[in-house]
């Protein structure tokens, strides 16, 4: 298995939806969707999240 890492210009899965990480912020994450829509979350939610995939 290995560890996921996070960076910036990493494309993520989460929540149905690809994303790419413009910002890390302490224990929160930036994302940006195809669509330019924006969420904020928290590191150890994105990593929980049943469909996450980087």
């Amino acid at each position: 298995m290995t560890a996921a890492v996070l960076e910036v210009g990493s494309k993520v899965r989460f929540e149905g939806h690809s994303w790419t990480v413009v910002i890390l912020e302490g224990a929160r994450v930036r994302l940006v969707g195809s669509d330019n829509s924006t969420a904020t979350v928290l590191v150890n939610y994105l990593f929980a999240a049943p469909d996450f995939n980087s």
